[in-house]
């Protein structure tokens, strides 16, 4: 990881934990190598993350709606709760993501077979065992 990639994840996580909600509403992130950013509830509305690195990353609960995934790798990373609708995911990985019943999936995508493990929400909040 380049050291601007390092401080960017870092700036991103310290201003998701300032102000709970990272805004970047039809923002252009393409490309850029995030793994393991922390965007609980991020408003990524129409962002271009096309071809980002989002590897083990938290978007618990991001509004991804009509957002531009294309060739990201989303490996590892937290999707539960997610709002995926009218997201464009073609070539993405998605193996070994998590996400659970509240996940909305964009209506073409077959996530069935992109090897992502679903995780039951109750076992989420009371803890694995």
């Amino acid at each position: 990881m380049k050291h601007t990639d390092r401080n960017l994840t870092q700036l991103m996580n310290r201003l998701n934990e300032a102000f709970r909600c990272i805004r970047l509403r039809g923002g252009s992130l393409s490309g850029l190598k995030m793994r393991g950013v922390d965007l609980p509830v991020a408003d990524l509305i129409r962002a271009d993350l096309s071809g980002a690195d989002l590897r083990d990353a938290n978007l618990w609960w991001a509004n991804l709606n009509g957002a531009n995934l294309s060739l990201a790798d989303l490996r590892n990373s937290n999707l539960s709760g997610a709002n995926m609708t009218g997201a464009n995911l073609v070539g993405a990985n998605l193996r070994g993501a998590i996400y659970n019943s509240t996940t909305r999936w964009p209506k073409d995508c077959d996530y069935s077979t992109a090897k992502c493990e679903k995780v039951d929400l109750d076992l989420l909040l009371r803890g694995r065992k």
